[in-house]
């Protein structure tokens, strides 16, 4: 599935660097060759190349950085140094990058932009199953402005096909936007609601989903709102009105077997279904 290799974040337009810029550039390069223990320098250099969209040098200037940083380099570093391998070969996902996106994952399951290229990285590799479920995670969650929902919005459609799913249709752009804000209470909320005392975390919590329940009731949603306001009222302690809704929800996705799949999912491992 090689179409998938240009499913990467739009870059910039490079604009002709002008002669003065390109002199400092060189010496840029011939500075940091002749210092190799210069960690500013190749910080700098791979930004600079990467600019230039010269990915193939930047990369390697990323891959001194974080030799030079050794304990101290941060995921963003390896993020970095994984996206500029990608960009240099058009967007293949190539197993050293592959290998460095998955220690990311290991460190921080959640990071969205090593998802997407796992999402990638799937879907060149005959697993658009695996593609299409990673990357409608993300394109549900947002934000609407991450570098990595342009390319899945462009993408995903074809993935589903592949992927045997012929009833998935592509929210729009607008209400994906809005049901990102108005999603209801996160891991995050929920997360951050633990630094206040045992009342406190409950009303925000219950405001919250007071919110969620009547805007889905009114206006509807999409699956995975649906999925969270069944999450969030399980951990609230509400099993019966969870089941309720788990069961409204079947009714209202009955038409749609993935969204029923990512309501499934929710309820198995909230326990309403043994």
């Amino acid at each position: 599935m090689e179409e998938f290799a240009a499913a990467i974040p739009v870059q910039p337009e490079v604009v002709a660097p002008s002669a003065d810029y390109t002199d400092l550039v060189e010496k840029l390069r011939k500075t940091v060759a002749e210092r190799p223990d210069d960690l500013e320098g190749h910080v700098l250099l791979a930004n600079v190349e990467a600019g230039l969209q010269n990915f193939a040098a930047a990369a390697q200037a990323q891959e001194a950085v974080l030799k030079l940083k050794g304990e101290a380099a941060e995921i963003s570093d390896f993020f970095d140094h994984a996206e500029l391998l990608i960009l240099s070969v058009q967007g293949y996902v190539a197993p050293e990058a592959e290998a460095i996106l998955r220690d990311i994952l290991k460190q921080e399951p959640t990071h969205e932009g090593a998802t997407y290229y796992i999402g990638l990285m799937m879907a060149q590799n005959d697993r658009p199953d695996q593609a299409f479920r990673l990357w409608r995670a993300l394109l549900e969650k947002g934000p609407a402005d991450a570098p990595w929902i342009t390319p899945i919005r462009d993408q995903i459609e074809e993935v589903a096909v592949y992927a045997g799913i012929n009833d998935y249709v592509l929210p729009d752009a607008d209400q994906a936007a809005a049901s990102a804000q108005l999603a209801g209470p996160t891991q995050s909320d929920l997360d951050a609601a633990s630094d206040l005392s045992a009342d406190e975390r409950m009303i925000m919590i219950e405001g919250m989903v007071a919110q969620l329940a009547e805007r889905l009731g009114a206006e509807g949603g999409s699956s995975a709102e649906w999925a969270r306001l069944i999450g969030a009222l399980s951990v609230l302690g509400r099993v019966d009105e969870a089941q309720e809704i788990w069961r409204e929800a079947q009714l209202v996705f009955a038409g749609s077997a993935t969204d029923l799949e990512t309501l499934q999912r929710t309820a198995e491992q909230v326990g309403l279904i043994q």
